[in-house]
């Protein structure tokens, strides 16, 4: 009997780490720091100020480097961008395609949301819209660095866009139970 609940206990273990631990990277764009709300609506008659704060969510392998692109749309403007300041190298800029690279053993931790980019922003009018995470134009997707030996790059998940006017769900592709519940 002991050694049943031993086991058990063992395994509860193993299966509270493994699910605290994401094994895929995501990004999500959200208009407050504890990445929560993804919505924004214009309150005229002048342009609506926000932040849009850019948050990471890194895999088992954890986070060295991002490589991505902002898509604005017509109706949103971005005024100031502010860079976490851990980043030590960042080359291109939001807008055009940005690779960012946080310090030599400063690797982001799994599981653990972390910010790289905020942006001062006006929202201009009340039409629907959305700001998207892309591709980087000269890799040909997002990605991050992970911290394994060589940095090497692999795919991110979007979790979220960022929504003007409209109310919009999560962006992730569909799921299985366990994908989900590995997210928190």
């Amino acid at each position: 009997m002991k050694r049943v609940l031993l086991a058990s206990l063992g395994l509860l273990l193993i299966a509270g780490a493994a699910f605290a631990q994401p094994d895929t990277s995501y990004v999500g764009l959200f208009t407050d720091v504890d990445h929560t709300t993804w919505n924004v609506s214009y309150v005229g008659p002048i342009p609506t100020e926000f932040i849009m704060y850019i948050y990471w969510l890194p895999s088992v392998r954890g986070l060295q480097g991002v490589e991505f692109k902002v898509k604005y749309p017509s109706n949103v403007l971005a005024t100031a961008v502010n860079q976490n300041p851990g980043i030590v190298i960042a080359l291109g800029s939001l807008s055009a395609g940005i690779s960012a690279v946080w310090g030599e053993g400063d690797c982001q931790a799994a599981g653990v949301w972390v910010e790289s980019h905020n942006v001062e922003c006006l929202l201009l009018s009340n039409v629907a819209s959305m700001v998207e995470i892309v591709a980087h134009p000269l890799v040909g997707k997002y990605q991050i660095l992970n911290c394994e030996l060589g940095y090497p790059p692999e795919p991110v998940r979007k979790f979220t866009n960022l929504c003007t006017n409209q109310a919009c769900a999560t962006a992730t592709e569909t799921k299985t139970w366990g994908a989900i519940k590995s997210l928190f």
